[in-house]
């Protein structure tokens, strides 16, 4: 939720390790973002990976900016490769 959306309902959203930490997480790092910059995206990974240790985010850099990548072969395959895991791992939803 947008802070100002928070500040509008007085709703606070909460992070709790113990149950946002469990589901494994991928992020796609878009290296020539200027609307999120990398240094912004970094800190959203490291800071997920501070609250949740033993469940690191798995990270794919892309040399893309944020609007428009998605003609790029490896906006395709990652979540094709994410996919076609968790079809085959019974421990990843």
């Amino acid at each position: 939720m947008p802070p100002r959306a928070a500040a509008r309902t007085g709703h606070r959203p909460r992070v709790e390790a113990q149950r946002w930490g469990r589901i494994p997480r991928t992020y796609v790092r878009f290296t020539e973002d200027r609307l999120i910059p990398p240094a912004s995206q970094d800190r959203f990974i490291t800071e997920a990976d501070r609250l949740a240790p033993g469940n690191p985010t798995e990270v794919h850099s892309v040399a893309a900016p944020h609007a428009g990548p998605s003609y790029r072969p490896e906006t395709i395959e990652i979540p094709s490769d994410l996919a076609r895991r968790a079809a085959t791992d019974p421990h990843r939803p």
